[in-house]
């Protein structure tokens, strides 16, 4: 059963939305094989460190769940904000290694930070035009984002709050 995030706090919480997306930074070899250790150490502290930015940033003042048209302008600029630390950290874990172990827990934390990249970036396009029915389909896949389930599954601490 998926765990299901509380609609309202979904658009005022992308910042640290499930799993890796929240990370952010360079990278480094991608190819290498890293103790699964040192990878979660290294990404939890950037994690931490991004969270901590994406805190900062002004969140919009309506409800996400019941927006008009004319308050969507500012959800799109808050999401793009977001998404670009989003991008950037999967980039960074990425950059990190594979882990030398869970391997497939590890690709599947991945591959829902890809879907919550992309969810973003759908949200952010629907706010831009203005399109509520869009948004909000949007913002319904974010809440089913398995991210976190996967994140924690691997050992994540940071990387894995929601």
């Amino acid at each position: 059963m998926k765990r299901r995030a509380p609609a309202a706090a979904v658009l005022l919480a992308l910042g640290v939305a499930p799993a890796l997306a929240g990370c952010g930074g360079d990278g480094g070899d991608g190819d290498r094989t890293v103790p699964r250790a040192q990878l979660i150490a290294k990404a939890d502290a950037r994690c931490q460190r991004d969270r901590a930015r994406i805190s900062a940033l002004p969140t919009p003042k309506f409800d996400p769940t019941n927006p008009t048209a004319g308050q969507l302008p500012e959800a799109a600029t808050y999401i793009s904000k977001v998404r670009a630390v989003n991008v950037a950290g999967l980039s960074y874990v990425r950059g990190l290694g594979r882990p030398d172990s869970r391997t497939k827990t590890y690709e599947a934390a991945l591959d829902a930070a890809d879907e919550l990249n992309a969810s973003l970036k759908a949200a952010e396009e629907a706010a831009q035009a203005r399109d509520v029915p869009l948004f909000k389909a949007a913002l319904e896949t974010l809440q089913e984002n398995e991210g976190e389930r996967h994140a924690k599954a691997f050992g994540f601490r940071f990387c894995a709050q929601g």
